[in-house]
């Protein structure tokens, strides 16, 4: 933070805002509403006297609306002590702590809004008092390895939005997190047990983004993310059994990483021509259910050894599409026709796709290694580029431009 941003934030921030370290454990004003929490000396200098003066001065402050602590908290009995006193409480962070559990005493923080115990190595269970908070819209368990389960009734903190979890569970409540029709983001972490979601997670329609990382035992979904109309961002990463389109044979063959604002997951990596249109009894032509593609921003494929060709319902999404990036797909043989129609498109990036980018006769596969990237295509590049059948010789990257261009990709 640049140290004018810093004055101007004091400045605002007032007598109502302190940060406190610990060479210096003193809160200046009691009538402070929030306060961050630093570590100014080294671990093994921190003694258990700093910390204890540290918790009074937080327990006296009785109007603290936030509490933002950089020191790992390594006591229950602290917790407790901090939620009998600061019942206003908004905003909780104790990441990194090393507590084993939270105190049902949570649930009496009726105004918590955001509540962070992310990287917390030891705490185990979550209290069923944490559901009473009715005004919860942040819940954050990321890297919480040894969390056994969520609770029971989590599907009563209907206002929760964001809700970031590992856990060792093989299965999700079945009556639990897919109740909470109104968040906004989930990001399921390493949850190595992990071999299926619920079918009811369809009815999170106000869903704008979806992470599943690291779940290396979970085989699939059980709902179908089309219905999830409000998504904008889908992120894959290391689900190695996770079989998406439910038309693929050799599912641990195959890996899908799909990122930035992706509104609506690409269900048919192996669609056939004759599927890509359906008659109805009245004979109108439909498409095939793609409906949220009008808003599709960016998609990227990553290792997809059945990619043939590009689905074609990803046409619907040609005047909104901005960045498309496919690597690691050996048999995607063509780009489609509808390419050029991409009047919106701002970089395309293709990398090690063998038989799209390796020169003809070749079979070494040494000349696919190179990336081919365009920034800002015309409309003629990208005609040019569909009728060519490799992009062999076009496989050059003119670092001038893209540093001319790099101020419009900051967004990706």
């Amino acid at each position: 933070m640049h140290d004018i941003i810093h004055d101007l934030a004091q400045l605002v921030g007032g007598t109502e805002c302190s940060i406190i370290t610990t060479d210096h454990p003193k809160i200046s004003n009691e009538k402070i509403r929030h306060a961050s929490v630093f570590r100014s000396v080294l671990p093994q200098i921190l003694t258990s006297k700093i910390k204890v003066q540290i918790s009074e001065f937080l327990c006296n402050t009785k109007k603290l609306r936030t509490l933002y602590s950089h020191l790992p908290v390594e006591r229950k009995e602290t917790v407790i002590d901090l939620l009998a006193n600061l019942k206003y409480l908004r905003i909780l962070i104790l990441s990194e702590s090393e507590f084993d559990g939270l105190p049902s005493s949570v649930g009496s923080l009726l105004h918590l809004r955001y509540l962070d115990l992310s990287m917390n190595r030891l705490i185990r269970r979550l209290p069923r008092s944490i559901c009473k908070l009715q005004n919860l819209q942040t819940l954050r368990l990321y890297a919480c390895v040894q969390l056994e389960e969520l609770p029971k009734d989590t599907w009563k903190i209907a206002t929760l939005r964001h809700l970031e979890i590992t856990s060792k569970q093989e299965f999700l409540p079945k009556k639990g997190i897919e109740c909470l029709t109104s968040l906004r983001s989930v990001s399921i972490h390493n949850c190595y047990r992990l071999s299926t979601l619920v079918p009811g997670m369809q009815h999170w329609t106000a869903l704008q983004k979806l992470s599943l990382i690291d779940c290396p035992r979970l085989s699939s979904l059980e709902f179908d993310l089309n219905s999830l109309i409000s998504l904008e961002t889908l992120e894959i990463c290391n689900c190695s059994v996770l079989d998406l389109s439910g038309r693929l044979k050799k599912k641990d063959e195959d890996s899908l990483k799909g990122r930035r604002r992706l509104l609506s997951l690409i269900a048919g990596v192996n669609y056939r021509k004759e599927d890509k249109r359906e008659q109805n009894e009245g004979g109108e032509k439909k498409e095939d259910g793609q409906q949220g593609l009008q808003k599709l921003r960016s998609l990227t494929f990553v290792q997809l050894p059945k990619l043939i060709e590009l689905p074609y319902e990803l046409k619907n999404a040609a005047s909104s599409l901005q960045c498309l990036s496919i690597s690691n797909c050996n048999n995607l043989s063509s780009l489609p026709d509808w390419l050029p129609q991409c009047t919106a498109l701002k970089k395309l990036e293709i990398m090690k796709c063998r038989k799209l980018s390796s020169p003809p006769g070749s079979q070494d596969g040494k000349d696919y290694e190179v990336p081919y990237i365009m920034i800002s295509p015309s409309q003629d590049e990208l005609k040019e580029l569909v009728q060519k059948k490799t992009l062999y010789r076009a496989n050059t990257v003119d670092l001038d431009v893209l540093t001319e261009e790099s101020s419009s990709l900051n967004e990706f």
